[in-house]
């Protein structure tokens, strides 16, 4: 592309230094979110570390034959559970 006169280069020049500017907004946006799912994937990580761990505390429970929940409520914490790993999945 030849460009003749020095309007027509400062113009090209602003066009480049605004798309150098805006790629650069782009470019920490992409970081950000990049980093906010790395943080998004541990957080998933110890919710089901947390979650098996209570599933196993339950199973003891359940084994010494204390029951802290009845079946309604564990289907219903259950549920709630699965809900939250749903949503959180839908962020990453």
């Amino acid at each position: 592309m030849k460009v003749d006169n020095k309007s027509d280069k400062f113009s090209f020049i602003k066009i480049v230094e605004e798309l150098q500017g805006k790629f650069d907004k782009v470019l920490e946006y992409v970081q950000n979110l990049k980093s906010e799912n790395e943080s998004l994937k541990v957080r998933i990580t110890e919710l089901e570390r947390e979650v098996e761990m209570l599933k196993r505390e339950n199973e003891e429970l359940k084994k010494n034959g204390i029951v802290l929940f009845s079946g309604e409520e564990r289907e219903e914490l259950k549920r709630k559970i699965s809900n939250l790993l749903e949503k959180i999945n839908q962020y990453l």
